[in-house]
């Protein structure tokens, strides 16, 4: 399985699309997604695809809102690898659905790819995001990376690149703010409407970090 490998030279060049030669004054989306945020109760193969399906629409649309990014590297975080490092069979599912979901989207080239490993480290891939040895099927990690990797990109990007966040989970409050005060504006967060009470979500306003619901 491959991760998104990405040096820091890389990144540097991916982010700053102006200063690597463009003149089309363009720039880069970069999506965190959670991508149990778009799984239905049902595991089955057609439920992955169909989810990956919703989750490149939904980030294509977050994306085009802005009208100023030409590509979109949307990492897809979740239980792709077991205990031993093996691919988990949602992960094997996605591997083949990803070719047909790359492409043009409401007007932007858009590339998912399955997030294996921190940017931070891209040649580091963590086992056991997914464990399969237990009573019942468990995802671990997933939301630390999600907020680490959002942290990174804070400090690593330039004026013309987007950084979106889909996740519906509070214990992200903590590295979105961090992402916020460390470049702010620069990153957006993505929720699913709920009924459920967020306390935090006020004072985050007031401070200027955007949050929308999908």
């Amino acid at each position: 399985m491959r991760a998104i490998e990405m040096t820091e030279t890389d990144l540097e060049k991916r982010t700053n699309p102006v200063e690597d030669g463009s003149e089309d004054g363009y720039g880069l989306g970069l999506a965190l997604v959670d991508f149990h945020n778009f799984m239905q109760r049902e595991d089955s193969a057609s439920a992955v695809v169909s989810a990956a399906e919703d989750a490149v629409e939904s980030v294509a649309a977050a994306f085009a809102d802005s009208g100023n990014v030409a590509e979109v590297d949307i990492r897809l975080y979740g239980g792709w690898l077991d205990e031993a490092g093996h691919t988990s069979p949602n992960a094997a599912t996605l591997l083949s659905a990803l070719p047909q979901l790359r492409g043009r989207r409401k007007g932007m080239v858009v590339r998912p790819e399955l997030a294996t490993a921190m940017m931070v480290d891209p040649a580091l891939r963590l086992h056991g995001t997914v464990r399969l040895r237990t009573r019942r099927r468990r995802e671990k990690m997933v939301d630390q990376m999600i907020g680490c990797d959002a942290m990174f990109l804070a400090g690593s990007i330039g004026d013309r690149t987007e950084v979106v966040v889909f996740s519906s989970d509070d214990d992200l409050i903590p590295p979105m703010l961090m992402a916020h005060k460390t470049n702010p504006g620069r990153t957006r967060w993505v929720r699913r409407r709920s009924t459920l009470p967020r306390p935090n979500d006020q004072q985050l306003k007031r401070l200027g970090l955007h949050i929308t619901e999908r």
